[in-house]
């Protein structure tokens, strides 16, 4: 249509717009982000004259083949789709993010030149192999048998989780209810810290404390950490209940446990060796769980609706191939013999 255009002398710049919106939705609707993000280039450059010059710039050769900027593009293409069909029963919606994802993966030149060197190098690898004729070769064949199993397997699960792994609002609601600690907000409680280098200075602290000091105070007078020291030890967030994490001083389980197990307003019993040092600690306040209501999480929701449907379809649909194939297992078979049975000795 921009030919035309340009033969017949119309400088109409609103229709060359609505061309290059319509060019790219198009792009966007087939998933094709690759020639997208080239033809957006093309059309932003200017001096661009042909509008396929990128696409034919060589990015590599191989003996007398080349491989140019179209070529990566389709090859790049063919992977992002193919690993998007293995993630099982995706809607059409989570098919596209994931394809605007692993394009955003490539969007760097760098990251290109990375990918397009696994490409030559899978290629020449490949090539050197058909030169020796192991496409022939027993070890090949046994391993491609196998490997079409699995991709047969895997291709018929996939197609039968997309027919039945349907998820209404019925079955979010539903989810949600029966998960709702799964999407609350955690109770979390701030905590104060005395780091000091010595189990004896740390245990002189503590007592002081527990005769009535305040603890802020004796934070920034003795403390050596010098991010919590000024503001009386408090530890930069709250410590969560979920996990074992006590910001600012790192994953600790036992530590985090006391930390629980005492009251708001509590000291630990005892100064704490932690990785920095003896810690004196000091339980401040403490918030109580809250639930979160489904509008609030409602895209965690359904993707965890989701992911549990096909989990569920996957696990039916085995269930009745095996079933009706017949099948029959007896591993009670690898223990005939029990102890007594014992390989012989190998060579190494």
């Amino acid at each position: 249509a921009e030919k035309l255009l340009e033969r017949q002398g119309v400088q109409d710049e609103d229709l060359s717009r609505t061309i290059t919106v319509r060019v790219r939705e198009c792009f966007r609707a087939l998933g094709q982000y690759g020639d997208l993000s080239r033809e957006m280039a093309e059309r932003a450059s200017p001096d661009s004259g042909d509008s396929s010059l990128a696409g034919r710039q060589v990015v590599a050769e191989i003996g007398g083949d080349k491989i140019t900027v179209a070529d990566f593009d389709r090859i790049v293409a063919a992977q992002v789709e193919l690993a998007v069909r293995s993630q099982w029963g995706l809607t059409p919606e989570e098919a596209d993010a994931a394809r605007q994802r692993a394009y955003e993966r490539l969007a760097d030149p760098q990251a290109k030149a990375r990918h397009l060197q696994q490409i030559v190098m899978t290629r020449v690898i490949a090539n050197e192999a058909r030169k020796q004729n192991l496409e022939e070769s027993a070890g090949f064949r046994e391993r491609l048998v196998a490997t079409a199993d699995a991709m047969l397997a895997d291709t018929l699960i996939g197609e039968e989780i997309s027919k039945r792994a349907t998820v209404t609002e019925a079955d979010i609601q539903r989810y949600y209810e029966a998960n709702k600690d799964r999407y609350a907000e955690p109770a979390t409680t701030r905590v104060a810290r005395i780091l000091c280098g010595t189990q004896e200075e740390a245990q002189a602290l503590l007592e002081r404390a527990r005769a009535g000091e305040d603890f802020a105070e004796l934070a920034r007078a003795n403390s050596s950490d010098a991010q919590t020291r000024d503001n009386g030890g408090e530890l930069p967030r709250p410590v969560s209940e979920q996990g074992d994490l006590v910001p600012g001083i790192g994953s600790d389980a036992e530590l985090h446990g006391r930390i629980w197990a005492a009251a708001p307003g509590d000291l630990l019993a005892e100064p704490y060796r932690s990785a920095a040092g003896w810690e004196v600690i000091k339980v401040l306040d403490r918030t109580a769980r809250k639930e979160r209501p489904l509008d609030e999480v409602r895209d965690r929701v359904e993707y965890d609706t989701r992911l549990a449907r096909r989990q569920e379809v996957s696990e039916q649909y085995v269930t009745e191939l095996m079933k009706s194939a017949g099948v029959k297992v007896y591993p009670e078979a690898f223990s005939l013999g029990g102890s007594e049975a014992k390989p012989e000795a190998q060579s190494p």
